[in-house]
């Protein structure tokens, strides 16, 4: 039974990997039609309503669980940060190059992990986590070292890189902040207090969007954003979780440039540039490997 479990999970992670990669064409194809800010507003609040109700109706919404609601705060305005960031970018960056960056997270979350936690990795998980880097950077850069020198990125993806470096340290916190709520309690908390949050900060943005008189194609990505790509993919992973390690976990994080790549050039024509493909190997080699990688490979004797 747990093998099969464990093909089931491996599944999941594929669709979840899937999942996410699908905000970002349908970020881009949306980012004009609506203010960034409002659009990561309707996510958080379709998908804290949603949770909402599922957590009323399993008697799971526990009043104890509100304690120290601080914790919340913070991870919540992290994540905010990265969807506001996401959508800004597609503005201008393209879908792949955005998605690309993504794959960054899980070495950024590593050296967030090491500076702030002293938490050790195994240099197996270190090389392979910077090979999938150097892919990116290709993908990022064009395949040109004169870009590359300059550090000549463009505005659009240097606010997505400043995005992915706050979904790191939103990866690296929960599990400190966690205390013994159930993880679906933590996905509702944080993303009620990210609504809350961006309510606050930015109540012209969201008062001055026409909600009644959005293109229809806002209104069926703000449906996919939050069931989607918020509530599914947040099952899925909790799924998965429990029956794979971290470095298969990691591995499909090198997935989203695939899916977006394939989105974009199947449904929307975009030609794919050389670089793609020499930064896309890189990935997936990385991908395989990480898919291959023991538990034990993972952290340090330092790490618990």
């Amino acid at each position: 039974m747990l093998f099969n479990k464990k093909y089931l999970a491996h599944l999941g992670m594929l669709i979840f990997s899937a999942l996410v990669a699908g905000s970002f064409p349908i970020g881009a194809r949306i980012a004009v039609d609506i203010d960034p800010v409002a659009l990561t507003f309707a996510r958080f609040c379709l998908a804290t309503v949603l949770i909402g109700i599922f957590l009323v109706l399993k008697k799971e919404l526990k009043a104890a669980y509100f304690a120290t609601f601080w914790r919340y705060v913070i991870i919540g305005g992290l994540f905010a940060t990265y969807f506001i960031c996401m959508f800004e970018a597609l503005k201008t960056a393209s879908p792949i190059s955005t998605s690309t960056i993504f794959t960054l997270m899980p070495f950024i979350s590593i050296c967030l992990d090491r500076l702030f936690f002293g938490i050790q990795i195994q240099k197996k998980m270190i090389f392979l986590l910077l090979s999938g880097a150097l892919g990116t950077v290709i993908i990022i850069f064009r395949g040109s070292w004169e870009q590359l020198i300059s550090l000549n990125m463009s505005y659009g993806e240097m606010t997505f890189f400043a995005g992915t470096i706050a979904h790191a340290a939103f990866a690296v916190l929960i599990p400190k902040f966690r205390r013994h709520e159930p993880a679906i309690f933590i996905s509702f908390a944080s993303m009620l207090a990210a609504s809350a949050i961006i309510l606050v900060i930015f109540p012209v943005e969201i008062s001055e969007t026409d909600w009644l008189n959005l293109p229809k194609k806002v209104y069926l990505s703000i449906i996919y954003l939050g069931v989607f790509a918020t509530v599914i993919t947040f099952t899925l992973l909790t799924f998965a979780s429990s029956q794979l390690h971290s470095g298969n976990m990691t591995a499909y994080t090198f997935m989203t440039p695939f899916w977006v790549t394939l989105i974009e050039f199947g449904l929307f024509g975009t030609a794919l540039e050389y670089y793609f493909f020499q930064g896309g190997t890189l990935l997936f080699i990385s991908l395989f490997l990480l898919l291959k990688l023991s538990p034990k490979a993972l952290t340090g004797k330092n790490q618990q």
